[in-house]
């Protein structure tokens, strides 16, 4: 788990963005059932109305799964591990991306050491990426 930068952050941890507390995963998600209104009238027992999840720290409503959007900034742990590690990686392997977006395409790019791409749609050939096979990830054998 240390060796891996979720560029995109990941949605099994959460974290307040207004002060950085972690929250436990399966607490928010208990209270996401009940306090957010279920727009898609799947759940009979969803409340009619959303309320806010407050921070158990900060008390501000601010607190969600630490993913990392269109437009938001990526966590600054992709640089450090990127301008620290890059240069002496033995192995570089790269899951689920269109590498389409900058600057996290830009590290697939990078030369010297051996590249993976885990993917579904074949992308990538422009740097150098050769494309074996495709299909749903957790179909993979």
């Amino acid at each position: 788990d240390d060796r891996i930068v979720p560029v995109h952050g990941s949605i099994g941890r959460v974290e307040c963005e207004a002060c950085g507390a972690r929250h436990d995963a399966a607490e928010f998600a208990q209270r996401v059932e009940e306090r957010i209104k279920d727009l898609y009238d799947m759940d009979p027992n969803a409340p009619t109305e959303s309320s806010e999840i407050l921070c158990n720290k900060c008390r501000k409503p601010q607190v969600k799964p630490s993913t990392v959007l269109f437009g938001s900034q990526l966590p600054s742990l992709f640089f450090e591990r990127t301008e620290r590690e890059l240069p002496d990686l033995d192995l570089l392997i790269i899951a689920g991306t269109s590498l389409q977006v900058s600057p996290a395409n830009g590290v697939a790019g990078a030369v010297g050491f051996p590249r993976v791409l885990v993917n579904r749609d074949a992308v990538g050939q422009e740097l150098g990426l050769r494309f074996a096979k495709s299909g749903e990830v957790g179909g993979a054998k």
